[in-house]
């Protein structure tokens, strides 16, 4: 799959693609690297190519135009340790105002209920209908919805982003006019590898970056889908063939 996508980028700079148009989409920060490091040393304007995972894509978007989601451009990436130590305070706040019986306290570990939001969040699941159909918190789920509002605003107030929001947010700037049409113009070609394992909110990412170009070129093998616990689902990769 690789090489696959190397050869096209190299077969679009041949037939007078600027590599500046084309947008590289992985998975992974070692996969892009390994790419470009392929493409340079066949290429010389090989390192024109914006190439990168989706967070890293999206980050660089986000930096641009956060003025347009109320962010300022120097806004901090919440990693997941930290994510889970603003949560656990948040979760002790609310115990304690409700009173939640220590038995109860014990079903609302930060670290459990971030997973699962973050669950919920890439399956395009609301929150309290995914909640629901967990059987541990049968019983909590106003004191879960009141955690998670309460994690929310502690982020936007202090402009903060875990890696969810960098997708969720990049995928709202591609749908406001002014980045839609500076994308568009800019970069003509998308391709995206291991396309089977994309989610919900990276599939319309993919669709918005294609946009009215329509030139996206994508690899994939259904069998090899490992992100299933983060909303992947190699029916896209199917449906790219049908639609």
């Amino acid at each position: 799959k690789t090489k696959t996508l190397m050869n096209r980028c190299l077969y679009l700079m041949d037939n007078g693609v600027s590599p500046s148009e084309i947008m590289l989409v992985t998975f992974t920060n070692k996969a892009a690297q390994e790419m470009m490091y392929r493409i340079r040393k066949l290429s010389a304007d090989g390192d024109k190519i914006l190439c990168g995972t989706f967070h890293n894509i999206a980050l660089i978007f986000l930096r641009k135009y956060a003025h347009l989601i109320d962010f300022e451009p120097s806004f901090t990436i919440l990693s997941p340790d930290d994510g889970e130590k603003i949560m656990k305070e948040i979760v002790k706040h609310v115990c304690e105002i409700h009173a939640v019986p220590d038995e109860r306290v014990k079903d609302l570990k930060p670290g459990k209920i971030l997973r699962e939001y973050s669950s919920a969040r890439n399956l395009d699941i609301p929150t309290t209908e995914y909640f629901t159909s967990r059987q541990y918190v049968l019983g909590l789920i106003p004191i879960i919805q009141e955690i998670i509002e309460l994690y929310e605003t502690r982020k936007q107030i202090n402009e903060l982003m875990d890696f969810d929001d960098l997708l969720l947010y990049f995928n709202m700037l591609l749908q406001i006019d002014e980045v839609k049409d500076y994308m568009h113009s800019t970069y003509k070609h998308i391709l995206v590898d291991e396309f089977q394992d994309v989610n919900n909110i990276q599939f319309a990412i993919v669709n918005n970056l294609a946009g009215l170009n329509g030139n996206l070129f994508v690899v994939g093998d259904p069998y090899q889908c490992i992100y299933g616990f983060r909303g992947s689902d190699s029916k896209y990769l199917r449906s790219f063939i049908t639609e």
